[in-house]
């Protein structure tokens, strides 16, 4: 695995990769959410657009 990810096209894909969606998913995990405490898909989606709004606060803050 080490010589596969040592090629030029792998480290393009995963240069790329980090740029992408990583450092998002990271800071809600740093931000101490875990879970969903709601069940339907609505409720869900609700929490999750809450969790979304904190982190795009604290981003133009520069507190992340």
């Amino acid at each position: 695995m080490h010589r596969k990810m040592e090629t030029a096209s792998a480290k393009a894909v995963y240069k790329q990769r980090k740029v992408i969606v990583e450092p998002v998913f990271g800071q809600i995990k740093n931000s101490g959410f875990r879970g969903f405490s709601v069940r339907s898909k609505e409720k869900v989606a609700g929490e999750f657009s809450m969790v979304r709004i904190l982190i795009n606060l604290n981003t133009d803050s520069g507190r992340t």
